[in-house]
């Protein structure tokens, strides 16, 4: 798991509800949690949303 979907939990939030306060397509959140493959653009919205404050290429990182 990424820092970003454990992120995503604790809000108590899907996909779906990141990828749209984000702008951007929910099966984009998805490759992003699974694969780490995101664009430095979108990774800045995600953050966003995801009220991260810190840097975002954090959340890619894989927790346990």
């Amino acid at each position: 798991m990424r820092l970003m979907e454990l992120e995503r939990r604790k809000l108590g939030k899907t996909q779906s509800e990141i990828g749209e306060i984000a702008g951007v397509d929910p099966s984009y959140i998805c490759r992003a949690e699974r694969h780490g493959m995101v664009y430095d653009k979108h990774l800045e919205r995600i953050a966003a949303a995801l009220g991260w404050k810190r840097n975002p290429k954090e959340l890619l990182e894989e927790v346990r």
